[in-house]
């Protein structure tokens, strides 16, 4: 068999502005390590999926219909913040990496829609 891919570039620093460049996905066994950009490009490629990204928290409404929900940034499109649900705490400013399931076109009533959200979140570091 062929060997693996190698693994993804490291992401930009947190306040150095995004680039054009598109990551490429890279297999792990656990899940898929993935940059926000790749999300926003083809958010049904993943749908389901178990995936684990590494960001900085810049924001965290804790204990809303039994979750905290977690705002990341990643630096490869700042300008969305995507939201992670989980039941484990984070401090606003952590860099964390997470893994998560994908889910799309989410509503889960009181006002809280969401096109793309990764939920049941686990923070691995």
């Amino acid at each position: 068999p062929p060997p693996p891919p190698p693994p993804p570039p490291p992401p930009p620093f947190f306040n150095d502005p995004a680039t054009t460049e598109i990551y490429t996905v890279y297999k792990s066994s656990a899940a898929s390590d993935v940059y926000k950009r790749q999300f926003l490009d083809d958010p049904n490629k993943f749908e389901g999926q178990a995936v684990q990204l590494k960001g900085k928290c810049v924001k965290v409404n804790s204990n809303i219909m039994n979750k905290n929900w977690i705002h990341l940034k990643d630096g490869s499109q700042d300008d969305f913040d995507l939201i992670i649900t989980t039941n484990m705490s984070v401090q606003e400013g952590d860099i964390i990496t997470i893994q998560a399931m994908v889910a799309l076109d989410k509503d889960y009533g009181a006002g809280y829609s969401y096109d793309l959200i990764l939920e049941n979140g686990v923070i691995l570091q």
